[in-house]
């Protein structure tokens, strides 16, 4: 299976601005937005089988432009969410208006009062990569959608780096990292942290 794990575009929060969103839920901006349809015309993701995305505003913004053009949904998952954050993600009616092709794995908001530990990191990233390949093919393709400060933890699971291993991570707005996932093997990193589908737009 190959598996393009992104980080959602650029959004308010990133770029410092206010308004009257919930701070763990900030909206893309517009040149966030951009971004996103940028992703949506990279060549290697035009046959992806699944789109997923955590159930934040701007996860499934960024995943929008593609699921349009490949006539799919976008399933928001809880476990894809960014860590320590203090809501579920938008409610359902304030997402369909952004997203009309979100659907949800579940429906049951909660509220994250503490902050995670990295053994709970783990074990949701786990949770999360193995929900998703029971589901895929092994000849497949997927796009998941995450957030920046997660994003380590189910690229440390898929490439079965030791919890022990010194391990940091950098990764930008709407970058691309491709694995492919081989059962019986070791897996293959194609790309890490792509952002070859923005460089036309920041020349």
């Amino acid at each position: 299976m190959h598996l393009y794990l992104v980080r959602h575009a650029q959004s308010c929060q990133n770029a410092d601005m206010t308004g009257s969103w919930h701070p763990d839920d900030a909206p893309l901006t517009e040149y966030g937005k951009r971004q996103a349809e940028l992703l949506a015309m990279r060549p290697d993701l035009q046959n992806v089988d699944a789109i997923y995305a955590s159930t934040l505003l701007r996860a499934a913004q960024t995943a929008y432009p593609l699921a349009k053009r490949l006539n799919k949904s976008i399933t928001l998952v809880d476990d894809a969410i960014e860590r320590d954050t203090a809501i579920f993600g938008t409610d359902r009616g304030a997402m369909l208006q952004e997203v009309p092709c979100a659907v949800w794995r579940e429906w049951t908001p909660r509220i994250v009062t503490d902050a995670e530990t990295p053994e709970m990191l783990r074990e949701r990233a786990k949770r999360l990569i193995d929900w998703i390949t029971e589901r895929s093919d092994d000849n497949g393709s997927v796009l998941l959608v995450t957030h920046c400060a997660f994003f380590g933890y189910p690229l440390r699971y898929l490439l079965h780096i030791p919890n022990d291993e010194p391990f940091a991570w950098k990764i930008d707005n709407c970058a691309v990292t491709h694995i492919e996932l081989r059962p019986g093997d070791i897996p293959l990193l194609y790309c890490a942290n792509d952002r070859g589908h923005l460089y036309a737009e920041e020349m």
